[in-house]
């Protein structure tokens, strides 16, 4: 029996799913906490959201590790991603650049293909093992 080809969007989606624990995971303590990088709680990374500082809806940014980091639900959701500590953190990461590099990447012209969503997907697949092994 051959395997149903999934749709772009839901491709995407799993992307997003994968993307996300590897974020979190990649992030954890050896208790499986992560430190929310906007304002230091820890919680468990099953607790826990992967926090975009340029909107998902920017495909060039949505899978960049240095747009997505680790965050409690209460920064991310309810304080928005807690944008003003974010960007402190972001600069103190990354340097001054980051935010004009991050804003210019929104902007530019990016068509994600297939083939390159599911290439994604195998290669957080296999970071995600690599942690596994690590932790074990």
């Amino acid at each position: 029996m051959t395997k149903k080809k999934l749709t772009r969007s839901k491709l995407v989606k799993k992307l997003d799913r994968v993307f996300s624990w590897w974020v979190r995971l990649s992030n954890t303590d050896n208790a499986g906490y992560i430190t929310c990088y906007t304002c230091g709680k820890k919680v468990h990374w099953k607790k826990s959201h992967a926090s975009h500082y340029v909107d998902r809806r920017h495909m060039k940014t949505r899978f960049d590790p240095r747009n997505v980091k680790p965050s409690c639900i209460y920064c991310n959701t309810f304080l928005e991603g807690n944008k003003d500590e974010y960007t402190l953190h972001l600069i103190k990461d990354y340097g001054n650049n980051i935010l004009q590099e991050l804003n210019q990447a929104k902007h530019a012209p990016y068509k994600i293909y297939t083939t390159e969503i599911e290439t994604m997907i195998e290669d957080y697949k296999e970071k995600l093992k690599e942690l596994d092994n690590l932790n074990h």
